[in-house]
C-alpha cells in the first residue's frame, strides 16, 4: 500500500508499508519525485531486491560479529576472519554509509604497509564474504566490494622480460650454421646496428 499526499507546507509525502507492516515516508518538492521514489520502492518490493532502509544502519563490525558467531568455521578460518575484520578502519562504519572506496583506502594502506599481495587477497576475501552475506540477508542493496582492484600476487622475478633488438641479434649471430634458416636476420642485424 502507497500513496502520495500534498502537505500544508507545499511539500509532497510519499509513503509505503513493507512487508512487515512498518511505514516508511519520505517528503519531496515535487510530487513527479515522489512518484518516482515510491515507483522505485514498489519495483524493488516486487523484483525481490528490497531492503529496508533502517537495516543498514548496523556498523560493519557489529555485522561481522552477528554473522561470524552463525559460521561453521574451523579455529585457523576463526582466526583469520577475525584477523581480517579487525584490520579494516571502516569498522565503525554503518553499513549503508559503507562505500568502494573506503575498501579502496583500505587495500592501499594494506600495500603501503608491506603486506604482501596474497595477504592482502585474502583480507579482503575475508571480509567480503561477510559484506555479501549482508546482501543476501537484506541488510544492504549490493556489495560495496564490488570491482576493488587489487595488487598484482605475481612474483616481480617471475615477470616476464622482453629481449631487446640487440639481445635478439646476439641470439642468432650464436646460432649454429645448420638451424639459420630465418628470414629476417639482415634486418634485425642491421636494426641492432643502429
Amino acid at each position: 500500500m502507497s500513496s502520495i499526499a500534498k502537505r500544508a507546507d507545499g511539500r509532497w509525502r510519499a509513503r509505503y508499508r513493507d512487508d512487515g507492516g512498518r511505514e516508511h515516508a519520505k517528503h519531496f518538492a515535487r510530487k513527479i519525485d515522489a512518484q518516482r521514489w515510491l515507483d522505485e520502492v514498489t519495483a524493488s518490493i516486487v523484483t525481490g531486491t528490497y531492503v529496508d532502509p533502517s537495516a543498514g544502519r548496523i556498523t560493519f563490525s557489529a555485522w561481522f560479529g552477528q554473522w561470524a558467531a552463525r559460521q561453521v568455521w574451523e579455529s585457523g578460518t576463526a582466526r583469520a576472519m577475525q584477523l581480517a575484520a579487525g584490520s579494516v578502519p571502516f569498522a565503525d562504519v554503518q553499513l549503508r554509509g559503507l562505500r568502494r572506496s573506503h575498501l579502496e583506502s583500505w587495500v592501499k594502506q594494506m600495500q603501503l604497509a608491506g603486506l604482501a599481495p596474497g595477504t592482502i587477497s585474502t583480507r579482503y576475501g575475508n571480509v567480503r564474504s561477510a559484506l555479501r552475506a549482508a546482501v543476501r540477508d537484506r541488510v544492504i542493496a549490493s556489495d560495496p566490494a564490488e570491482g576493488v582492484t587489487l595488487p598484482r600476487t605475481r612474483r616481480q622475478d617471475a615477470a616476464m622480460v622482453l629481449p631487446t633488438i640487440r639481445q635478439v641479434a646476439a641470439l642468432l649471430d650464436a646460432v649454429p650454421a645448420r638451424w639459420r634458416g630465418l628470414r629476417g636476420r639482415r634486418r634485425i642485424r642491421r636494426a641492432a646496428a643502429r
